[in-house]
């Protein structure tokens, strides 16, 4: 599902419980309404590399608190195993277009997060010292 889909399908996406995808330009969103339909659970890969997470990244994802707004609060999450950064949020529905402009602003922040996490990732890798095999 695309992310004008999603826009025009909002309301009808809560009446059960169900998990679903959304794309919007090359970002995979995915969303999983909570039983009751109070809340969507929201999240997206920002980072992956192979075989390790540089430093300044893991760096990022310690930090819990990115905003001040108590309705908005995306965390990152390390998955370890398989070297992802994970960006998540739980996001409330009391208002259905008051969730839709944070699932907007989601898929914005994930757009940045992944640009930036990627920076220090390259940044951590060209300060590694050159190894000479001669």
């Amino acid at each position: 599902m695309f992310l004008k889909e999603f826009e025009a399908n909002f309301i009808s996406l809560f009446c059960r419980p169900k998990r679903f995808e959304i794309r919007d330009k090359g970002i995979l969103i995915h969303i999983e309404t909570s039983p009751l339909g109070h809340h969507l659970i929201v999240s997206t890969l920002v980072f992956s590399e192979n075989n390790c997470i540089p430093p300044s990244v893991r760096k990022c994802a310690k930090t819990n608190r990115f905003f001040e707004d108590q309705k908005f609060s995306p965390y990152l999450q390390v998955e370890e195993e398989a070297y992802y950064v994970y960006l998540r949020q739980k996001i409330p529905v009391l208002f259905p277009e008051q969730a839709l402009g944070m699932v907007k602003k989601f898929i914005f922040l994930a757009r940045f997060w992944a640009i930036f996490l990627k920076y220090f990732a390259k940044k951590d890798l060209q300060s590694l010292p050159k190894v000479s095999l001669v």
